[in-house]
């Protein structure tokens, strides 16, 4: 986790005001049309007459940074820069698993980049990571194309041969019982939706072994497949029997199914190399765009640096680490100083469990074609992100959509996530994407500042508000954890788009003269600064 006497040391105050850009348009801004229609499922409804006119006249009042910033990704000097930047470092570095030099090394890089570029502070925070390494993952006399799956164990030197079950849920493996027990239980769940499909590459070794099954072979957790395997995280229990265990692509998980069900005896022989090392030292990267009068209140934008190896984590996660950086650089190059410090994380370990993120609220939904954002708020705080939304009426990223019920404003926190266009995705994971961006109000009675949302979610001394990118991502978990997470996912033009609306959002946030840390019902009490 982040280091946290290092993260609350205060930002140097930075004296030199730069001059708002009113204006820099090379050519007429472009309207975009929607890519995606018939998002109807969770739209948000507002009625925002609460909010007090100065409070949105302030907003709009933006509208000609909003326009700088757009014009610079669009026709200005940073069109094509989040791709470029992206490219060269995917192609440079590839997968970044964690505990590996490989991600030290692209830490460094991007550590760098920021000292050249010239952001105001840049450092890292030591995090102690899970260090895993897959060796050979190989299965004989079947074609059954496999990844293994993080902290799996490897099988014995001679490998494994046993007889398979083939389940389509925990309550058929149960129902087997005593008939599992040597067995290689190979799960074929239906794909409803990621959280319930990988509840079985997360969970799905330990409860075979428990019925004394000696491996595990996990469905991908994909709607659609081409043969590809997807890897992901998996959790052994305490006081279980560690079992080899790795995910199997779509279409064998389907024929094992129907040769099993047709009263097939089938035998698998599995040999998997893997290993667990000691936790290894890694870093959280922060790069710091200070702020003009509150240079301890923060806009954080971030994503994880790491990725899982079976591609090159374009998609999952680089684009979100690019596209965080480059809103940053954009402010600063337009020179657009807010009255808040904007601070790009990049954060480490997210695909063993968040480690790195534990402090920063991390989701994870990919760069696909932006629409707006996602919130999990109160409605007054939600009709101010709106009213934010409409600065980026140019390029079509004026929705949002509230990703849980928000039925006052006595939340302590709102989360968000990138709005897609998703309708194939999985609705209630909005609050799942790779960048994020956060307000943070310290307002601690100790010298701590908690990051933590639990602590958040259970404390009174601390506020921060975050909001995800909602993107046309319909086709994450084709590419999610699986060689097909590369360079060719991406587009230049779509990541302009996304850097520009997060840049926006992020400045706007970073720059309004109220605080929203008050709650008092259904009214917000705007605090000027």
């Amino acid at each position: 986790m982040l280091v946290g006497n290092m993260f609350i040391s205060r930002l140097q105050r930075v004296a030199l005001l730069l001059a708002l850009i009113t204006q820099c348009r090379s050519s007429p801004l472009t309207k975009f049309e929607p890519l995606i229609h018939g998002l109807t499922d969770v739209k948000a409804e507002l009625n925002c007459n609460s909010i007090p006119k100065d409070i949105i006249d302030e907003i709009q009042g933006h509208q000609a940074a909003a326009d700088a910033i757009i014009d610079y990704f669009l026709n200005g000097r940073g069109k094509g820069q989040t791709y470029a930047g992206l490219q060269y470092f995917v192609d440079t570095f590839g997968a970044r698993l964690s505990g590996t030099a490989t991600l030290e090394q692209a830490i460094d890089y991007m550590l760098t980049q920021g000292v050249i570029d010239g952001f105001d502070a840049v450092f890292s925070e030591p995090v102690m990571v899970p260090h895993w390494q897959r060796q050979v993952a190989w299965p004989r006399r079947q074609t059954l194309n496999i990844l293994g799956l993080g902290t799996s164990v490897a099988t014995p030197p001679e490998g494994i041969v046993a007889d398979a079950v083939v389940v389509t849920s925990f309550d058929e493996l149960e129902s087997l019982g005593d008939q599992v027990a040597g067995k290689i239980v190979v799960y074929n769940q239906p794909f409803e939706s990621y959280g319930q499909s990988a509840e079985y590459r997360g969970d799905g070794a330990a409860r075979a072994a428990k019925q004394g099954a000696v491996a595990a072979l996990v469905r991908s957790a994909t709607d659609f497949s081409i043969g590809s395997p997807h890897t992901g995280h998996q959790n052994y229990q305490e006081n279980v029997t560690k079992i080899p265990v790795a995910c199997i692509t779509q279409e064998d998980a389907l024929t094992l199914h129907r040769l099993y069900t047709s009263g097939n005896q089938i035998t698998i022989q599995l040999y998997m190399e893997a290993e667990n090392f000691p936790d290894a030292l890694s870093r959280n990267s922060i790069i710091d765009y200070t702020g003009s009068a509150l240079p301890d209140d923060l806009v954080v934008v971030s994503g994880h640096i790491d990725s899982w190896d079976g591609g090159v984590g374009a998609m999952d996660d680089a684009g979100g680490v690019f596209v965080s950086y480059h809103a940053a650089k954009a402010l600063k190059e337009i020179g657009l100083r807010p009255r808040r410090t904007v601070r790009t994380i990049l954060f480490t370990a997210e695909e063993f469990g968040i480690i790195g993120g534990e402090l920063i609220l991390e989701s994870d939904m990919g760069t696909f074609a932006p629409l707006g954002l996602g919130v999990g708020a109160g409605p007054d705080v939600a009709c101010i992100l709106q009213e934010v939304l409409k600065l980026t009426a140019a390029i079509n990223t004026t929705e949002l959509v509230i990703s849980f019920d928000a039925h006052s404003n006595t939340f302590l926190y709102f989360t968000g996530s990138l709005y897609n266009a998703n309708e194939r995705y999985f609705w209630f994971h909005h609050d799942h994407n790779n960048i994020s961006f956060f307000l943070s109000v310290s307002q601690c009675n100790s010298n701590e500042r908690y990051y933590y949302f639990r602590h958040i979610a259970h404390s009174n001394t601390f506020l921060y508000f975050t909001g995800s990118l909602y993107n046309a991502n319909e086709r994450y978990f084709w590419f999610h954890h699986s060689a097909g997470d590369s360079m060719e996912v991406e587009n230049s033009d779509v990541l302009d788009r996304i850097s520009a609306l997060w840049a926006t959002v992020a400045y706007v946030a970073a720059d309004l003269s109220f605080s929203l840390q008050d709650f008092q019902g259904s009214v917000l009490n705007f605090q000027k600064q």
